[in-house]
């Protein structure tokens, strides 16, 4: 379970700052978790998707959604950190009111999350995986009732209900569904990094047609660093092998086929590229991460699809 938030994407990382050479700077600022129990912070997420065809887009949406984080319980071996998703509230008023929309957001809106994680700020499990798979047993259940009475089209709930029961089915699916929205709160922590030597390491990608994870390679680099204020600034690129990912993809589609019924050998890779690009900005003091912007870029032939997730952090109200 260590590496599970590796396969989620970036995951396993952290941050040194070396420094000029007039010795008024620290040589390096380690970022890793330094958290407190019962420390508690307020997010906002935002998560906005556009597919683009033949250089135009052709679909576009977003949302934004209250956060809020608590650290449980903290000691040597690491901490129990609490995420919390409220509700979802659409940029676009009328996706408010679509039936289909609201379903997808009511199988995670206000679902508690306990992370696991150890103490070089690696996330390594979700403790309450059992909890949430029964929540979420009950919760599809009440879902597709909704979606039956508002008589959406038979393909689009079907396609909900097949999609949902993945997500709950095991406790791999489970913590794969509810870890990569908190992995931004982790990924930029648990290694040293030199800004003068810049780091790369073998990585995994999510496969976005599912199956097996793609080889990646991750270079980081250290964008800026405040003594004042203490605050690291690292960008994180991954990017796929493209050999691996080609034989990845083929054996995907392949059994993708077969499962529907159709000829493996009749399968034709679409041209496909992939990259994934992060920013972080983290307090090196105590290792939260005070902003996070991480962007996902697919493309499939001539239609290319961008998924960006943001998480910034709210200062208390004096």
């Amino acid at each position: 379970m260590r590496t599970l938030a590796r396969l989620a994407v970036l995951t396993g990382l952290s941050l040194a700052v070396l420094t000029a050479a007039r010795g008024d700077e620290p040589k390096a600022v380690e970022l890793k978790p330094r958290w407190k129990p019962g420390e508690k912070w307020a997010y906002e997420m935002t998560r906005k998707q556009t597919r683009e065809a033949d250089g135009k887009v052709v679909r576009a949406s977003g949302a934004r959604t209250p956060v809020e984080v608590e650290v449980v319980a903290a000691d040597a071996k690491g901490f129990v950190v609490r995420w919390k998703l409220g509700e979802a509230t659409p940029d676009d008023p009328k996706l408010a009111d679509n039936p289909l929309a609201k379903a997808v957001a009511r199988l995670t809106d206000g679902m508690t999350v306990d992370l696991e994680i150890d103490a070089d700020g690696d996330l390594v499990g979700v403790k309450n995986w059992k909890e949430l798979q029964a929540t979420g047993k009950k919760l599809q259940d009440a879902v597709m009732k909704e979606v039956e009475n508002a008589k959406l089209p038979k393909a689009a709930a079907d396609a909900l209900r097949t999609e949902s029961g993945k997500m709950f089915a095991s406790r791999e699916t489970v913590e794969a569904a509810f870890t990569r929205q908190p992995a931004l709160l982790v990924m930029p922590l648990g290694r040293t990094y030199d800004a003068a030597k810049p780091a790369t390491a073998d990585v995994t990608l999510a496969n976005p047609f599912g199956g097996d994870p793609i080889p990646a390679t991750a270079a980081f680099a250290l964008k800026k660093y405040d003594p004042a204020t203490g605050l690291a600034t690292v960008t994180v690129t991954q990017k796929p092998d493209p050999k691996e990912l080609k034989k990845v993809l083929e054996k995907t589609l392949k059994e993708l086929a077969k499962k529907s019924g159709q000829n493996p050998d009749d399968v034709k890779l679409p041209a496909f590229d992939m990259t994934d690009e992060a920013e972080f900005v983290v307090d090196a003091k105590t290792g939260w991460v005070q902003s996070a912007t991480h962007t996902r870029r697919t493309k499939t032939g001539t239609s290319v699809s961008t998924e960006t997730m943001t998480l910034t952090r709210r200062e208390p109200k004096k």
